[in-house]
């Protein structure tokens, strides 16, 4: 996989694209070969090309189906070194805790880990937030493959249910 920024045009709320792409390419550097190709999904104001000065950027991170332990671990340096770059001051925070079971879930899943897990034990909050993912850095393949996995979830076919209209109200 070729780690260079992605070529995607970002929005001016989307304008941690770049910065994030880049840290991922400084990041991959530093491993030995093995990195699986890393798509970052776009979530909250990121994604939803809302974000501003004061804001962070809430990512989840995808790996192919066929990983390996050992290439998922080297993906998870490379997330982590990508974030401490980017935590520099006056740059960009990464943040992961949308991610599915929050700061104890894995930082980084395969696709079909995501998709498993969205369709069995997701909530009505996380199809919620996942309206706005969005493609954010890295492999665009990936990400595009996730959010066709999810579009279901994010856009029902049948609309929402009683007790999924319930559950939002609660939310609001």
């Amino acid at each position: 996989m070729c780690w260079a920024a992605s070529t995607s045009t970002p929005s001016a709320g989307g304008s941690a694209t770049w910065p994030v792409g880049a840290a991922l390419a400084v990041a991959v550097r530093g491993e030995p070969a093995g990195v699986p190709p890393i798509g970052v999904v776009a979530m909250g104001r990121w994604g939803g090309a809302e974000m501003s000065y004061a804001s962070d950027a809430d990512a989840m991170y995808v790996v192919p189906d066929d990983a390996t332990p050992a290439q998922i671990a080297a993906a998870i340096r490379v997330v982590a070194k990508a974030a401490s770059l980017l935590r520099l001051p006056g740059a960009l925070e990464l943040d992961a805790d949308l991610r599915p079971e929050g700061r104890d879930g894995a930082m980084v899943r395969t696709l079909g880990g995501y998709l498993s897990y969205y369709d069995r034990w997701s909530q009505t909050w996380e199809h919620q937030a996942l309206i706005r993912a969005a493609y954010g850095a890295g492999d665009e393949d990936l990400v595009a493959q996730f959010l066709a996995g999810i579009d279901h979830l994010r856009w029902p076919p049948n609309g929402l249910d009683a007790d999924e209209e319930m559950a939002i109200r609660r939310l609001k």
